[in-house]
């Protein structure tokens, strides 16, 4: 789905590509300060950012950070799920 989101032709655009480098230059801190805070609070969380596609356009998303756990409930990791907002498609 993150192909289609961003325009891309195929996955292989995304290797060697930190998440960060989508974000709008602008909430890059933002966005690593809240990917911290939803670690340290062990909470997941929902966030607004705006992200630039292949295009060149601007969209924004929301971005749910899901804390991954092991079976004695400590994290070992987060999933980013991503939706676009509907008056940005």
């Amino acid at each position: 789905m993150v192909v289609k989101i961003f325009g891309a032709a195929d996955k292989s655009e995304f290797v060697g590509k930190h998440v960060l480098d989508f974000v709008v230059k602008e909430e890059r801190s933002r966005a690593v300060q809240e990917s911290l805070d939803t670690i340290v609070s062990n909470q997941n969380t929902t966030k607004e950012h705006r992200v630039r596609i292949k295009s060149g356009k601007e969209i924004r998303v929301e971005v749910t950070i899901n804390l991954l756990r092991d079976k004695q409930g400590e994290q070992i990791g987060f999933v980013d799920v991503i939706k676009v907002l509907p008056d940005t498609e």
